[in-house]
């Protein structure tokens, strides 16, 4: 239950993240493209909505570099409440780069644990990700492109994008639902969960521990590696495979 809950807060952010992104009053770039860097203060958590390309890169946490149309820019928002970092669009408004142009956030980190996106936008990590415990959490058509080292690692995609998680870890959990791929074959992994409601895949390693791989709906869960005890289940035209 607490997982369907937690899916259904996937869904209902990527639709609030849409919105605030086609809806409200349009501001189209004026072309004349600035870097600007922004004090944002520390943070373990990273919170995107909205068609951003975001750049993830180690080194000191307290800033964040916006390359942007010079009009767009009061409308890029990046504050930290709490402890976690959110970046989106400006309440009631909506952006328009001119062509050719985009949006691209470069972020410094020294320790996250938790990375989400909403909405159409990019992710990808420059340098690893060193944690415990880490989470990532995928809704919506975006991309999402991470490398991680830590003992624990859970991905989530909800919809039709793409989540890449790269590295290594002991235990990993992963879930799709909906039409997306999640590619975790490169990611190194002992004990494996993976969770398949929908038409989306989910490829994995699990080597030396135990799979389990339930699918429901047409979408594949293959996996690569040797565990030592697959429990898998399968309702539907889905399969599981090596």
């Amino acid at each position: 239950m607490k997982k369907q809950l937690a899916f259904i807060a996937l869904v209902l952010t990527t639709a609030l993240a849409q919105a605030q992104w086609w809806g409200g009053k349009k501001i189209e770039g004026n072309g004349n493209e600035v870097t600007r860097e922004r004090q944002v203060g520390s943070f373990n958590e990273i919170d995107v909505a909205g068609s951003f390309d975001v750049y993830l890169v180690a080194g000191s946490e307290g800033t964040v570099s916006v390359e942007a149309e010079e009009n767009l820019q009061e409308y890029i928002i990046t504050e930290v409440k709490g402890d976690k970092l959110k970046i989106h669009t400006k309440d009631g408004y909506s952006l328009r780069t001119s062509r050719n142009k985009g949006i691209v956030i470069t972020v410094p980190f020294r320790d996250i644990e938790k990375v989400s996106l909403a909405g159409s936008g990019d992710i990808m990590t420059k340098d690893p990700i060193n944690a415990q415990n880490f989470r990532c959490a995928l809704a919506g058509s975006g991309d999402m492109v991470l490398e991680v080292n830590a003992q624990d690692v859970r991905a989530s995609l909800a919809g039709s994008g793409d989540l890449v998680v790269k590295g290594s870890t002991q235990q990993v959990e992963l879930e799709v639902a909906g039409s997306g791929d999640l590619d975790a074959s490169d990611l190194k992994s002992k004990d494996a969960t993976a969770r398949v409601s929908g038409s989306g895949d989910i490829n994995l390693n699990c080597d030396g521990g135990t799979l389990k791989a339930n699918v429901a709906g047409s979408g594949d869960i293959r996996y690569t590696g040797k565990p030592e005890k697959v429990n898998s289940n399968v309702v539907g035209s889905g399969s599981v495979s090596n």
